[in-house]
C-alpha cells in the first residue's frame, strides 16, 4: 500500500534537512545541523555521551552556583542614573524617567531586582538577554519587558537592517534594534552572543557524567568489594537466590556497611577498590574548578574553601569584584547608555553601578578611610553618614579643608594678598617688648597645620634616614671585614683611610636620599606659614634654594658626624677589641639611627622654612613658641621675641631653667630658629 502524502512529506522534511545541513548558519544557532536539532531534544552530544545545553547545565550545582552569585550581586547592586554637573561630579538625576525606573520598576510586574536577576541569569546561560523598550506618549522608556532567549534571534535583512525575531505569547513578532536593549556576552560577528555552555559543552558534560557515575555508583555499588566462596556447586536458581538476598541485605548507601549472614560454609573474601573509583572525586573536584574558571569565579564564592584563608579571603573578595562583577556591570552600563538614553542626553545623563558595597571593608578600615577622605575636604559627615546607612545631621554638610581644619566655606574669608601690611612689621615709632602675649586664633591654626604636617611626613623622613643609615652601616661593615678580618694595618692604616675616603663622598649621597622628602615636606610648611601672613601659597626660588641648600647641609653633617664618631672609637680602641667595638657602635645605629633623623629633620627643617617665608614677606620679628612636650629648657625662650634677622640665643650663651632640677644649657653657636636641644620641638610664628 502506497501513501503519496506521506511521501511528499517525506521528501520536504529530507530536503530541509539537506539544506540546513549545508547552511553556514541558522539566525545565530549552531552552526552544526546535527547539532542544533539534538539541542532541539534534550542538548548537544558530547564526547562524554552525555547531551548538553543550557537548560540541562544548570542541573550542575557548579554552574548553577556560578550563574546565581552573578544574577543575585548584579541585581543586587545600586543601579542609579546620574546627571554630570557643569563643574563636574554628578547627582542623581531623579527627575529623569529612567531613575526609578531601572532602581524600582522596570515593569509592571518585576522590581529591578527580579528583571536584572533574570537578565543576568539570561546573559551567563545563553550569552544574550533581551528585553523589549516600550516608550510612552512623550516618546520616554516606560517598560522594559524581558523576552524568552531561546525564542528571541537577531538577524540582519538584506539592507542591512537589523532585527529581532521573537515569539512572545506564542506569536512571531519582529522588532526593530531600537526597540530591543539587547546585553550580549563575547561575540564574534558583533550580532549575538556566545552562550558559555556551548562553547564549554565538554567540560560541562564531563561533569555531568562524573555526577551520572558516581550516583550510580554508590547507588548500585558496581565495583565488587569482595568474593563469596560456596564450598558445594550452586544451580543456576540457588545462585539468583542468594544474588538476591546479597542484595536485599547491602544494595544502597543507607545498607554500604550491613553484614552478612552466610550459611551453608560459605566464606567472604575482601578485595580492594580499583584506583579509578578512589580517583573520582578527584574527577569531579577538577570539574568543579573547570566551571569556575569558565565564569572567572573564585572557588571560595561556589564553597570550595581548600585555599581560602582569614589573611587573604579579603584580597579574594576584592579580586572577585574587580576581575568577575566589574566587567559585567561595565557591559550593562554602556548597554544600557547605548538604547535608553538618547544621543542628545549622554553627555549629561549616565547610569552607573555603584561597586562601594562589594568593597566595604571591616570597621576599622572604614573609619580609616572616611577619616583620610573627610580630612581632605572630600566627604562631609553627612556623606559619611549616609555610606553607613545613618541619618543626616545639623551642621553635618559643611566639609574641612586639609592642614588648618576650617570650614570650606571660611576659606574665602582668609586673606588672598599681601595688600594689607604684613603682621609682625612694626609701625613707625612702635616698640616691641622681649616677649609678647598669648597667639592669637590664625598662629595657633598656623601651628597645628605644621604640627600635623610634621607628625604625618615623619614616617617619609624615618625611611629616607633607613636608607641613609642601611647604607653607610653595610659599607662600613664591608670595609672592616676587608681590614681587620684580613688582618690588615687598621687605626691609621687602611680602615682609617678607607672610612674617611667614603664619608667625603656621601655627603652627595645623604642629600639625594633626603632632598625629595624635604621638597615635599618644605611646600605643606611654606603653605601654612604663607596662610598665617596672608601670602599666597607660592614656592618661590627663595624657598627652593633654601631646601636644596638645607639637604646639602644635612648630608655634609651627618656624614661628619658619622666620620668622627668611627674615627674616635680607632684612635681610642685597642686593636684587638676594635672590630667588636666598630660592629656595636654600627649596631647602634641601624637601631636608632633612622629614628633620630625622622625625630629632628622636621622641626628643624620646618622652622628654617617658616623662618624664610615670613622673612621674604616682609616679616620683621619672629616669636619661639614652645608646642609638645614642656622642657624648662625650651620654656625660657617661650614667648620670647626677636628680630627675624637676630639669634634667639647667641654662640656662647647659657640657657639656665634655674630650677634646681635641669643642668644648664651653653651653646656653641648661634641659634636662629628651633631646635634649642636633641629632643626639642619648638616653632616659630610670625610676630
Amino acid at each position: 500500500m502506497k501513501f503519496p502524502r506521506i511521501a511528499a512529506v517525506g521528501k520536504i522534511v529530507a530536503r530541509a534537512w539537506a539544506e540546513l545541513r549545508a547552511t553556514k548558519g541558522f539566525f545565530g544557532h549552531p552552526r552544526d545541523a546535527d547539532a542544533f536539532f539534538i539541542s532541539g531534544f534534550g542538548g548537544t552530544q558530547t564526547a562524554s555521551g552525555v547531551p548538553v545545553n543550557e537548560d540541562v547545565a544548570l542541573r550542575f550545582s557548579a554552574v548553577f552556583a556560578c550563574v546565581r552569585i552573578l544574577s543575585e550581586t548584579i541585581a543586587s547592586l545600586p543601579l542609579i542614573t546620574y546627571r554630570r554637573l557643569p563643574g563636574g561630579g554628578k547627582v542623581r538625576a531623579t527627575e529623569h524617567p529612567l531613575f526609578h525606573l531601572l532602581k524600582d520598576r522596570p515593569n509592571l510586574e518585576q522590581t529591578s531586582f527580579e528583571w536584572r536577576e533574570m537578565m543576568q541569569g539570561h546573559l551567563a546561560i545563553w550569552g544574550n538577554a533581551y528585553s523589549v523598550i516600550d516608550f510612552n506618549n512623550a516618546g520616554e522608556v516606560s517598560q522594559l519587558i524581558p523576552l524568552d532567549p531561546r525564542k528571541t534571534i537577531p538577524r540582519r535583512l538584506p539592507d542591512g537592517e537589523l532585527v529581532y525575531d521573537s515569539h512572545p505569547g506564542g506569536q512571531r513578532r519582529t522588532f526593530p534594534a531600537e526597540r530591543i536593549l539587547h546585553l550580549k556576552w563575547m561575540s564574534q560577528d558583533g550580532i549575538t552572543g556566545i552562550s558559555p555552555i556551548q562553547l564549554y559543552r565538554e567540560a560541562i558534560g564531563l561533569a555531568l557524567a562524573a555526577e551520572e557515575f558516581t550516583s550510580r555508583f554508590f547507588s548500585n555499588d558496581a565495583s565488587p568489594s569482595g568474593v563469596l566462596t560456596h564450598p558445594g556447586e550452586l544451580k543456576e536458581l540457588g545462585m539468583q537466590n542468594l544474588r538476591d538476598s546479597i542484595d536485599k541485605q547491602t544494595r544502597g548507601v543507607n545498607k554500604s556497611h550491613n553484614f552478612l549472614i552466610l550459611e551453608e560454609g560459605m566464606q567472604w573474601s575482601q578485595i580492594g577498590v580499583p584506583a579509578k573509583d578512589a580517583e573520582l572525586i578527584l574527577t569531579r573536584k577538577f570539574q568543579i574548578e573547570e566551571i569556575a574558571r569558565i565564569y572567572r569565579m573564585q572557588l571560595h564564592k561556589i564553597g570550595v574553601l581548600e585555599n581560602a584563608t582569614f589573611s587573604n579571603i579579603e584580597e579574594q573578595n576584592i579580586e572577585h569584584v574587580v576581575d568577575t562583577i566589574r566587567p559585567w556591570a561595565v557591559r550593562w552600563e554602556q548597554s544600557l547608555a547605548l538604547k535608553l538614553i538618547p544621543p542628545e542626553e549622554q553627555d549629561e545623563i549616565f547610569v552607573e553601578y555603584n561597586l562601594d558595597a562589594l568593597l566595604r571593608g571591616d570597621s576599622k578600615s572604614r573609619g580609616e578611610f572616611y577619616n583620610t577622605l573627610w580630612s581632605m575636604g572630600v566627604f562631609s559627615g553627612n556623606d559619611i553618614a549616609t555610606l553607613e546607612n545613618l541619618n543626616p545631621f545639623e551642621g553635618g554638610d559643611q566639609r574641612f579643608v586639609p592642614l588648618n581644619f576650617i570650614p570650606l566655606e571660611a576659606a574665602g574669608d582668609m586673606p588672598a594678598s599681601n595688600d594689607t601690611p604684613p603682621r609682625g612689621a612694626l609701625a613707625e615709632g612702635e616698640e616691641r617688648g622681649e616677649t609678647s602675649g598669648s597667639l592669637n586664633t590664625i598662629e595657633l591654626r598656623s601651628v597645628g597645620s605644621r604640627r600635623r604636617l610634621q607628625a604625618a611626613s615623619k614616617r617619609l623622613f624615618l625611611e629616607a634616614g633607613q636608607r641613609i643609615v642601611s647604607r653607610e652601616v653595610n659599607e662600613i661593615r664591608r670595609m672592616i671585614k676587608a681590614t681587620i678580618g684580613a688582618r690588615e694595618a687598621v687605626g691609621t692604616g687602611t680602615l682609617r683611610q678607607r672610612i674617611t675616603d667614603f664619608y667625603a663622598n656621601f655627603p652627595v649621597v645623604a642629600r639625594d636620599i633626603m632632598l625629595p622628602v624635604l621638597l615635599a615636606y618644605g611646600e605643606g610648611i611654606h603653605a601654612a606659614a604663607a596662610e598665617e601672613i596672608g601670602a599666597a601659597p607660592v614656592i618661590s626660588a627663595t624657598i627652593n634654594k633654601l631646601i636644596t641648600e638645607y639637604a646639602e647641609n644635612f648630608g655634609v653633617r651627618h656624614s661628619i658626624g658619622s666620620r668622627n664618631q668611627l674615627l674616635a672609637l680607632i684612635n681610642e680602641t685597642d686593636g684587638a677589641e676594635l672590630e667588636a667595638v666598630l660592629l656595636k657602635r654600627l649596631s647602634e645605629w641601624a637601631d636608632t639611627g633612622a629614628g633620630k633623623i625622622a625625630n629632628r629633620e622636621p622641626i628643624q627643617s620646618g622652622a628654617a622654612i617658616a623662618r624664610t617665608t615670613y622673612r621674604e614677606n616682609g616679616i620683621t620679628k619672629i616669636r619661639w613658641v614652645t608646642v609638645g612636650k614642656n622642657c624648662p629648657l625650651c620654656d625660657q625662650l617661650s614667648g620670647k621675641v626677636v628680630g627675624i634677622t637676630r639669634n634667639f640665643v647667641e654662640g656662647g650663651e647659657t640657657v639656665d631653667p634655674k630650677d634646681g632640677k635641669t643642668s644648664p644649657l651653653t651653646v656653641r653657636r648661634g641659634i636662629l630658629h628651633p631646635q634649642l636641644h636633641g629632643g626639642c620641638d619648638c616653632m616659630v610664628t610670625a610676630a
